[in-house]
Protein backbone atom coordinates (compact mmCIF):
# COMPACT_ATOMS: atom_id res chain seq x y z
CA UNK A 1 0.00 0.00 0.00
CA UNK A 2 2.94 2.34 0.63
CA UNK A 3 3.70 4.39 -2.46
CA UNK A 4 0.14 4.33 -3.81
CA UNK A 5 -1.84 7.53 -4.30
CA UNK A 6 -5.28 8.39 -2.97
CA UNK A 7 -7.52 8.64 -6.04
CA UNK A 8 -10.87 9.28 -4.32
CA UNK A 9 -12.63 9.55 -0.97
CA UNK A 10 -16.27 8.51 -1.14
CA UNK A 11 -19.08 6.70 0.63
CA UNK A 12 -18.92 2.91 0.63
CA UNK A 13 -21.06 1.27 -2.05
CA UNK A 14 -23.84 -1.27 -1.46
CA UNK A 15 -21.60 -3.89 -3.06
CA UNK A 16 -18.77 -3.17 -0.60
CA UNK A 17 -21.17 -3.45 2.34
CA UNK A 18 -22.42 -6.79 0.97
CA UNK A 19 -18.86 -8.07 0.42
CA UNK A 20 -18.11 -7.41 4.09
CA UNK A 21 -21.50 -8.78 5.25
CA UNK A 22 -22.32 -5.45 6.89
CA UNK A 23 -25.83 -3.99 7.01
CA UNK A 24 -26.17 -1.04 4.63
CA UNK A 25 -26.47 2.20 6.57
CA UNK A 26 -28.32 4.71 4.42
CA UNK A 27 -28.15 7.43 7.07
CA UNK A 28 -24.43 7.56 7.76
CA UNK A 29 -22.45 5.47 5.34
CA UNK A 30 -18.79 4.90 6.08
CA UNK A 31 -16.23 6.60 3.89
CA UNK A 32 -13.92 4.60 1.66
CA UNK A 33 -10.50 5.57 0.33
CA UNK A 34 -9.65 4.46 -3.21
CA UNK A 35 -5.97 3.92 -4.04
CA UNK A 36 -4.11 4.06 -7.35
CA UNK A 37 -3.52 0.28 -7.28
CA UNK A 38 -7.30 -0.23 -7.57
CA UNK A 39 -7.79 -1.27 -3.95
CA UNK A 40 -10.20 0.35 -1.51
CA UNK A 41 -9.59 1.00 2.21
CA UNK A 42 -12.55 0.84 4.60
CA UNK A 43 -12.78 1.32 8.38
CA UNK A 44 -14.29 -1.34 10.63
CA UNK A 45 -15.57 -1.10 14.21
CA UNK A 46 -13.19 -3.90 15.19
CA UNK A 47 -10.76 -6.54 13.93
CA UNK A 48 -13.58 -9.07 13.55
CA UNK A 49 -15.25 -6.87 10.95
CA UNK A 50 -18.48 -6.52 12.90
CA UNK A 51 -19.55 -3.37 11.06
CA UNK A 52 -18.50 -0.16 9.43
CA UNK A 53 -16.27 2.17 11.41
CA UNK A 54 -15.12 5.77 10.97
CA UNK A 55 -11.98 7.33 9.48
CA UNK A 56 -10.56 10.04 11.77
CA UNK A 57 -8.21 12.54 10.21
CA UNK A 58 -9.86 12.97 6.82
CA UNK A 59 -10.27 16.73 6.38
CA UNK A 60 -13.76 18.15 5.79
CA UNK A 61 -12.62 18.87 2.24
CA UNK A 62 -11.67 15.26 1.56
CA UNK A 63 -10.67 16.20 -1.98
CA UNK A 64 -7.60 17.78 -0.37
CA UNK A 65 -6.03 14.35 0.15
CA UNK A 66 -6.72 13.12 -3.39
CA UNK A 67 -3.39 12.80 -5.17
CA UNK A 68 -1.43 12.41 -1.93
CA UNK A 69 0.84 9.41 -1.54
CA UNK A 70 0.61 6.82 1.23
CA UNK A 71 4.02 7.22 2.85
CA UNK A 72 3.66 4.65 5.63
CA UNK A 73 1.23 2.49 7.56
CA UNK A 74 2.15 2.38 11.24
CA UNK A 75 0.19 2.17 14.50
CA UNK A 76 -1.36 4.97 16.52
CA UNK A 77 -0.92 4.41 20.24
CA UNK A 78 -2.52 7.78 21.06
CA UNK A 79 -6.08 6.57 20.35
CA UNK A 80 -8.12 6.59 23.58
CA UNK A 81 -9.84 3.51 24.99
CA UNK A 82 -7.25 1.03 23.69
CA UNK A 83 -7.17 -1.98 26.00
CA UNK A 84 -4.77 -4.86 26.36
CA UNK A 85 -7.18 -6.90 24.23
CA UNK A 86 -7.29 -4.33 21.43
CA UNK A 87 -4.12 -3.40 19.63
CA UNK A 88 -3.56 0.18 18.58
CA UNK A 89 -5.18 0.78 15.19
CA UNK A 90 -3.25 1.29 11.97
CA UNK A 91 -2.36 4.84 11.01
CA UNK A 92 -2.16 5.81 7.34
CA UNK A 93 0.42 8.57 6.90
CA UNK A 94 0.09 10.66 3.73
CA UNK A 95 2.73 12.72 1.93
CA UNK A 96 1.15 16.00 3.09
CA UNK A 97 1.45 15.05 6.77
CA UNK A 98 -2.20 14.02 7.20
CA UNK A 99 -2.66 10.92 9.36
CA UNK A 100 -5.84 8.85 8.97
CA UNK A 101 -6.89 6.36 11.67
CA UNK A 102 -9.84 3.94 11.71
CA UNK A 103 -12.00 4.29 14.83
CA UNK A 104 -14.98 2.29 16.08
CA UNK A 105 -17.24 5.32 15.63
CA UNK A 106 -17.28 9.05 15.00
CA UNK A 107 -17.16 9.80 18.73
CA UNK A 108 -13.83 8.00 19.14
CA UNK A 109 -15.22 5.36 21.50
CA UNK A 110 -12.36 3.03 20.76
CA UNK A 111 -9.96 1.94 18.08
CA UNK A 112 -11.20 0.51 14.83
CA UNK A 113 -9.59 -1.72 12.26
CA UNK A 114 -8.59 -1.27 8.64
CA UNK A 115 -9.68 -3.51 5.79
CA UNK A 116 -8.50 -3.45 2.18
CA UNK A 117 -10.66 -4.66 -0.70
CA UNK A 118 -8.72 -5.97 -3.69
CA UNK A 119 -10.62 -7.53 -6.61
CA UNK A 120 -13.58 -8.56 -4.41
CA UNK A 121 -11.26 -10.09 -1.79
CA UNK A 122 -11.11 -8.57 1.71
CA UNK A 123 -7.93 -8.34 3.79
CA UNK A 124 -7.43 -6.95 7.27
CA UNK A 125 -4.46 -4.61 7.55
CA UNK A 126 -2.55 -5.54 10.68
CA UNK A 127 0.49 -3.62 11.86
CA UNK A 128 2.66 -4.86 14.74
CA UNK A 129 2.84 -2.48 17.69
CA UNK A 130 6.37 -1.15 18.08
Amino acid sequence: MEGTEVTAVREMTDEEYELLYWPVDNIGRARAIELSDGSVLVPSVDEEGNGAGFFAGIPNDSEGIVGKTVEAVTTDSTVPNVSAHQPAPPKIELSDGVAIVPLADAEGNGPGALFQIVDDEVYMIYVENP
